[in-house]
């Protein structure tokens, strides 16, 4: 196997104040929909203006080390900043500036984990309205222990239905488009890893899509379909991983 499995699953928007410095919300397009993990649903502001989403953790604010944003956007060709503060004032960049290449996946990581109370995501001088399904702010996960092999299937799950008439021939309902899914055992987990993966499955809570890296290093938003069916022998604690991709 190529990289270590990772998660991203805990998004600072949902537990913080998340509020517009620098444009104006569209009520049809709500700045919630930047953390309420549906990729299919956009925020919007009202006019092709510099835009920058502000995030206030409060007094306790959790280290992060990532920001995502989904491939459902139009950023790009537009200049984009990520930056933080610890009292509202004299914000520092997390990363340099860039000029986004394309509409695909941002993805973008800190040298270390930070923990300031502000943060800001600066959409700079867009020439239309610009669009984003979600942000996503946290800290990475990465497995101390990566899957064993071999690892489970993980060709595109057809989003089909199928049927058969009374005289046999096969009909297909073409659902929409195919999904990625992912597979894992890990075996001899130690208390360490067993906990973190505890601490994910509650925040999972069979609700809230996340996002994982596989051992290929591709970044996939989906959900468990599954449970972990964790177990503990002498030898550490073993589980399952069952994920399928969550489209918009």
């Amino acid at each position: 196997m190529g990289d270590n499995v990772a998660l991203c699953y805990k998004n600072i928007l949902e537990i913080s104040t998340v509020t517009l410095a620098t444009g104006t919300e569209d009520p049809t397009y709500p700045l919630y929909r930047t953390y309420d993990r549906d990729v299919g649903l956009q925020f919007r502001p009202t006019a092709a203006v510099t835009t920058t989403i502000k995030i206030d953790q409060g007094s306790a604010p959790i280290a992060i080390d990532r920001l995502i944003v989904p491939a459902y956007h139009n950023l790009s060709g537009v200049g984009l900043s990520w930056k933080a503060s610890d009292a509202d004032s004299g914000y520092a960049d997390v990363l340099a500036s860039w000029t986004q290449g394309d509409n695909l996946l941002i993805n973008k990581s800190a040298a270390a984990s930070l923990t300031h109370r502000y943060q800001k995501f600066t959409i700079a001088s867009p020439s239309a309205i610009p669009y984003i399904s979600e942000l996503f702010i946290g800290a990475t996960y990465e497995f101390e222990v990566n899957p064993v092999l071999p690892k489970g299937a993980y060709e595109p799950l057809f989003n089909v239905d199928r049927s058969e008439r009374f005289d046999g021939k096969p009909r297909y309902w073409v659902k929409g488009s195919a999904r990625r899914q992912r597979h894992y055992n890990v075996k001899n987990a130690d208390p360490v890893q067993s906990a973190n993966f505890m601490t994910f499955y509650a925040a999972w809570a069979g609700s809230k899509p996340f996002w994982l890296r596989d051992d290929t290093g591709i970044w996939i938003f989906g959900e468990l379909t599954a449970v972990a069916d964790m177990q503990d022998d002498e030898f550490g604690t073993s589980f399952s991983l069952s994920f399928l991709e969550v489209l918009p």
